[in-house]
């Protein structure tokens, strides 16, 4: 856990453990969230995500077909 972080709780700052050392609060899941890589963007992923609207559109129209003609 190398990122420091601020406590929420007692706004103690450059915290790099588990545990805040001034209140105990567990700041393990704030270290999760600081180290998680950055959100995939750009044409390709927008690309990918027309693509299966459009498929899962067409296959939703023909189950739909299937059961209502």
């Amino acid at each position: 856990m190398s990122e420091q972080l601020t406590c929420p709780t007692c706004q103690r700052t450059q915290i790099t453990t588990a545990n805040c050392p001034n209140c105990e609060t567990d700041l393990a899941i704030l270290h999760l969230l600081a180290n998680l890589s950055p959100v995939e963007t750009g044409w390709d992923y927008q690309l990918r995500l027309i693509i299966l609207s459009i498929i899962s559109s067409f296959i939703s129209g023909l189950v739909a077909a299937k059961f209502f003609l």
